[in-house]
């Protein structure tokens, strides 16, 4: 997982959410950082500070019968996917006017 845009297309292009748009499965990036729904961004204030990376790397690490290879993976997608789309939801959402 050193290869930037390989783990960008496991942000941005797959998995896609099980939410539609026009009959289309969108990105959870899309979706998030659309601030279109007020439930999704209700929700994002709640939950961005109480995510704690150092716990969600010890549940990997304590998990029984993962490689270390795919321990790694999943540190590396959880921070990424936390920082590019949570966070960046997060800052458009503080940026925004409108409250929620």
């Amino acid at each position: 997982m050193e290869q930037e845009e390989e783990i960008d297309k496991r942000i941005f292009v797959y998995p896609t959410s099980a939410i539609e748009e026009n009959s289309k499965k969108v990105s959870y990036f899309s979706f998030i950082s659309s601030l279109k729904n007020g439930d999704c961004n209700a929700a994002l204030k709640r939950i961005h500070a109480r995510i704690d990376l150092g716990c969600i790397d010890s549940l990997i690490e304590e998990t029984p019968f993962l490689e270390p290879i795919q321990k790694e993976f999943y540190k590396v997608m959880v921070r990424e996917r936390k920082k590019k789309i949570l966070d960046c939801g997060m800052e458009r959402l503080l940026k925004q006017k409108a409250p929620v």
